[in-house]
């Protein structure tokens, strides 16, 4: 009687167990975790996209103002030497003024296009402010949901490892040849072995024992192995 009442117990625990490790696999916060990582990844390349064409508006930014800078010093240099004194050919001093001309048209076209650089170079900043804070915003989310995740594959290894336990125990108490019925069954039958018999029907299988097997069972007044004649799985007595 003990060995039937420990394979009952341990198709009790293997059936918790069982059940505790696919809650683990298919936690939903696993779900949630996984689509944020990706949304996460998706966020992080469009980000680093947008840092690098950053970095290429403010590389042309800085020679904008490096081309204005050189003109400027140019026109400086250019109007010394016309208001110097040391020259004095009219022809000279003519081409100058029109060098002096030309560099201004230059420096305004340059300083047009700087201010016009400029704008998307605060657009462009204003973009990676809005995506720093939503990738900090996720990073958090991030790790509230690992650590809750986590927590909960903890809870469930501490329980996972007590009824384990358990379950080592129970089945040091049972007949090996029995352990070792029960162990093959489970594996071929999605690790469901020992079930009841209701009404003459097979819990496991759900089909209907014979009436001359049915009767057998019931008329039975030892405590023997009684098997499903349709699917072969353990009936509990």
């Amino acid at each position: 009687m003990a060995d039937f009442d420990n394979l009952k117990q341990l198709q009790e625990l293997d059936l918790i167990i069982d059940g505790l490790r696919r809650e683990k696999v298919n936690l939903p916060e696993k779900d949630k975790l996984d689509s944020l990582c990706k949304e996460l990844d998706r966020l992080t390349n469009y980000l680093s996209k947008k840092e690098e064409e950053f970095h290429k508006v403010e590389m042309k930014q800085k020679k904008l103002e490096g081309e204005i800078d050189t003109i400027t010093n140019k026109v400086k240099s250019e109007e010394k030497r016309l208001y110097s004194g040391v020259i004095s050919n009219s022809k000279e001093l003519g081409a100058i003024q029109k060098e002096i001309e030309s560099l201004n048209n230059k420096k305004d076209e340059t300083e047009t296009e700087l201010i016009e650089h400029l704008d998307l170079v605060d657009n462009l900043k204003g973009v990676l402010v809005k995506l720093n804070n939503q990738k900090e915003e996720f990073l958090i989310a991030k790790d509230k949901l690992e650590k809750k995740t986590n927590s909960t594959i903890s809870d469930i290894d501490i329980k996972l490892d007590e009824l384990c336990k358990q379950r080592e125990e129970t089945a040091s108490l049972t007949d090996n040849d029995l352990l070792t019925l029960y162990e093959e069954t489970r594996a071929e039958k999605d690790g469901l072995a020992v079930v009841e018999l209701k009404d003459g029907i097979c819990q496991g299988c759900g089909m209907e024992l014979s009436a001359e097997e049915a009767d057998k069972m019931s008329h039975s007044e030892t405590q023997i192995l009684w098997r499903c004649e349709h699917c072969r799985r353990i009936f509990l007595r």
